[in-house]
């Protein structure tokens, strides 16, 4: 019994004529007649009737309608899952990032990939994790992927790979009514003398800023550090000073204004952190070399 004997079967049985089914079918009568003949011998049955020009089913050809249908909607039900599975459909992406990404950088890279591959079949999970704690999440395959911002330095050692992605722009961010925030952007020279709230030292963006101050022979007027952006944050509404940040989701547009530095552009390197030993997942390989595509175009941040 093959396959090709059940379709021209079914197609019989449909039509209950086996000239009309021969041109369904698109073959000759003689092909259809020795298929059902082929079918017959090997099951020990008749699976029609003919009364006349009248075909009709027997019994035995009723039960081998409903399994050859049951046979081919899994058959095409099996087709398209194969499919999918191919385009890694079926496999969900877990992706680790940090929460000063989670605005700027990763809802336009999601975006840019759903256009990229026209369907939304490819599923994310996404899960909001400190830069201390994302080797061990990805060691534990708690997530498969990570965005992290640098300066890395030596933060992650082999097995992980570290790939660049992007730039993320960093920003003055002063209190509502500093004479600062009249205009859309800031000079350099302008940040030197204002009360600055900085970041702890060691911390990663403590590290960048300091780097650019630095490269200017320039120095902050730090008033305090604090331990977390979001402390930073609450410091800048209260109107005690002014910070350097990327776009973060709690920036309040109405207790402060977000100033470009415009002779001195400011960005961090945005990359993906991922094991080779734990990357199973078709879909996230598939998702890195988007990944890699978008960090050799440059094709929706603004690389400084």
């Amino acid at each position: 019994m093959t396959l090709q004997q059940l379709i021209y079967f079914k197609a019989v049985f449909d039509n209950m004529h086996f000239s009309n089914a021969a041109k369904e079918m698109h073959v000759s009568q003689p092909s259809i007649s020795y298929a059902i003949a082929e079918l017959e011998s090997e099951l020990g049955v008749k699976l029609f009737l003919r009364q006349g020009n009248k075909l009709s089913a027997s019994d035995y050809g009723e039960i081998l309608y409903r399994y050859t249908v049951s046979i081919l909607e899994q058959l095409d039900e099996c087709v398209e899952e194969i499919s999918k599975q191919r385009r890694g459909s079926f496999e969900k992406i877990k992706i680790g990032y940090l929460f000063s990404l989670s605005m700027d950088v990763v809802p336009p890279i999601i975006e840019k990939y759903y256009e990229a591959i026209g369907h939304h079949d490819v599923t994310f999970e996404f899960v909001l994790c400190r830069v201390d704690e994302v080797a061990r999440m990805l060691n534990d395959s708690e997530i498969d992927i990570a965005f992290v911002a640098g300066p890395f330095h030596d933060s992650f050692d082999t097995p992980f790979v570290l790939r660049p992605v992007c730039k993320q722009e960093l920003f003055l961010v002063v209190p509502k009514g500093h004479k600062l925030g009249r205009s859309q952007g800031v000079f350099f020279s302008e940040i030197i003398n204002e009360k600055y709230i900085a970041i702890n030292p060691g911390k990663g963006l403590r590290r960048l800023t300091d780097r650019y101050f630095k490269a200017r022979n320039a120095s902050p007027q730090i008033i305090f550090s604090v331990d977390d952006t979001e402390s930073l944050v609450s410091y800048v509404e209260a109107g005690i000073g002014v910070a350097i940040l990327p776009l973060l989701p709690s920036l309040n547009r109405e207790k402060v204004n977000l100033l470009r530095i415009v002779d001195y552009p400011m960005t961090r390197s945005v990359c993906v952190l991922y094991s080779n030993e734990q990357l199973h997942n078709r879909s996230t390989r598939n998702f890195l070399d988007f990944l890699d595509a978008i960090a050799s175009s440059d094709q929706f941040l603004d690389e400084g």
